[in-house]
This record gives C-alpha cells, sequence and structure tokens, in this order.
C-alpha cells in the first residue's frame, strides 16, 4: 500500500491517507492543503492576498493591484490609509460626492535629463478607486495627507451618524 506523502494526515499507524471529509468540497481540501500547513502558504500569501486573506474582514481586491486602501471606524471618523509610494499632494486627487470617495492621480514618468532609462519596474500609470461609505459623512470636514509613501484621509461622520452615550436615568 502507497504511503501518504510527507505532508497529508494520516488516520492510522501504517501511515495511510487519511479519508476525505464528506464536508469538504476537493477545492477546499486544496486550498486547506496550501494556504493553512503547506510551508509555501506565506508565499502564495503574498501574491495572491485577496484569496488568502481572512473571511472575516470585507475587501476588495483595489484595480490592478494598486491603489491598496485600508478603512477603519475611529468612533467619530472614518479614516482611510492608502499606500500611494512616491507620490506627492501633487500627483492625488480626492473627490467626494453621495458618500463615494474616489481617488485618482498620476505617477509620471521621472527620468533626469541627459540620462538614459535600462530598466523601468515603476512605469508611469494613471490610477483611479471608488470606495463607497456606508455611514453618513460630512463632506465639509474631510481632510488629507501625504506622508512617507501614505496617503491618509480622515472622513468626519454627519453629527446623527456619529456613536453617542445615552444617559438612563430613573424616576
Amino acid at each position: 500500500m502507497p504511503a501518504a506523502p510527507p505532508n497529508q494526515p494520516t488516520n492510522s499507524s501504517a501511515g495511510l491517507p487519511a479519508a476525505r471529509s464528506p464536508l469538504m468540497s476537493p477545492i477546499q481540501e486544496l486550498e486547506r492543503t496550501l494556504f493553512g500547513i503547506h510551508p509555501l502558504s506565506r508565499r502564495m500569501a503574498h501574491f495572491f492576498p485577496d484569496v488568502v486573506e481572512g473571511a472575516n474582514v470585507p475587501h476588495a481586491p483595489s484595480a490592478g493591484g494598486w491603489v491598496r486602501v485600508n478603512v477603519w471606524d475611529a468612533g467619530t471618523n472614518l479614516v482611510l490609509v492608502a499606500e500611494v509610494p512616491g507620490l506627492t499632494e501633487k500627483d492625488v486627487t480626492l473627490s467626494f460626492d453621495r458618500n463615494v470617495l474616489t481617488l485618482s492621480g498620476e505617477r509620471a514618468p521621472v527620468v533626469p535629463e541627459g540620462y538614459t532609462v535600462h530598466r523601468r519596474e515603476r512605469p508611469p500609470m494613471q490610477f483611479s478607486r471608488s470606495i463607497r461609505f456606508g455611514v453618513p459623512l460630512d463632506a465639509d470636514g474631510i481632510s488629507a495627507v501625504v506622508k512617507n509613501g501614505l496617503l491618509t484621509v480622515t472622513l468626519p461622520k454627519r453629527a446623527q451618524a456619529a456613536p453617542r452615550a445615552i444617559p438612563v436615568q430613573s424616576n
């Protein structure tokens, strides 16, 4: 009888492959093998983050892998942080309309005068990314700062959407 491969679970001391769970599809088994216990899982997660990310965190793949964002609730504000390496405030444009923030911009080619390009791994590009928010936001209070390759956008919630404590009184 053939022995189980080294990374496959076994069901007996004889080293036979474990029976597949009736609740697991072959695809789920493959995912468990590749992303759960296989030593290659960290590398796979790097190249396919949208497949490997935890199911508890809502996410959407960014267009072309650029611009990646994180958004969190900070009580009275939502905070968005976007990766924009090598860009300045002149390269990025933000607009806000009907609870949708649109981040767009351009990375221009940078070649010093008199030089010739021999290799270009950071090509010039234009990008645009729109994020819809599920809470009413105050468009007039939105602020943005670019620092160290990160764009941080603070989006204040409207007063009715901000969390508040409600005092409880006795008669």
